[in-house]
């Protein structure tokens, strides 16, 4: 078992040009073939064996959690940002849009990856807790502001988010359903019946 100094040491400088070779091959083979993309394309892609892709990314999970990393780490910035604008709503609305454009980056995202984010015993589930931890913040702030309905919680909007139906060429939500999401989020309270 390795102690934790061997475990936290840093990456050689030829490990880490592997990984990045690696991050940038699973991008582009991501975005042409979506996130179901056989791994081995990734490997041949970034000109290195499979086993160097495993060593790096045992699961294809880990490596569907470093290929957000970016991302998820940018949505956390600008949550917490936005709890300081002037326009709650405004920033609301922008930072929603956004993730909803993150979510539609790759194929297949909102099938494979996006169940996984709310779920911290996966890797992207831990990637992506600190974006939604700031999302919370946010959305308590617009639902304290009386913006956004208070039935609903982070988890429910992220899990709308990341379904909503992606237009084919661009992978991006169609202005209609993020508006018709948008707008029933400052509804109020449906009626119970």
């Amino acid at each position: 078992m390795p102690s934790v100094a061997t475990a936290s040491r840093p990456r050689r400088a030829d490990a880490q040009r592997k990984r990045a070779s690696l991050l940038k091959a699973a991008h582009a083979v991501f975005l042409e073939e979506g996130v179901d993309a056989p791994l081995e394309h990734i490997a041949k892609e970034a000109g290195t064996g499979q086993g160097t892709l495993y060593r790096h990314f045992p699961t294809r999970e880990h490596l569907w959690a470093a290929i957000i990393e970016h991302g998820c780490d940018e949505q956390e910035i600008s949550a917490l940002r936005a709890m300081t604008a002037d326009d709650t709503e405004t920033a609301f609305d922008d930072w929603l849009i956004r993730a909803s454009e993150l979510g539609g980056l790759y194929p297949g995202t909102s099938t494979h990856i996006g169940p996984l984010y709310n779920d911290l015993t996966s890797p992207v589930g831990q990637q992506c807790a600190g974006m939604v931890d700031a999302f919370s913040l946010l959305l308590a702030k617009a639902q304290h502001e009386g913006l956004v309905r208070s039935d609903v919680t982070a988890e429910d909007i992220m899990s709308i988010v990341i379904s909503l139906p992606k237009n084919p060429q661009t992978g991006k939500p169609s202005k209609l359903s993020l508006t018709i999401l948008l707008a029933g989020l400052k509804q109020t309270c449906l009626k119970q019946t």
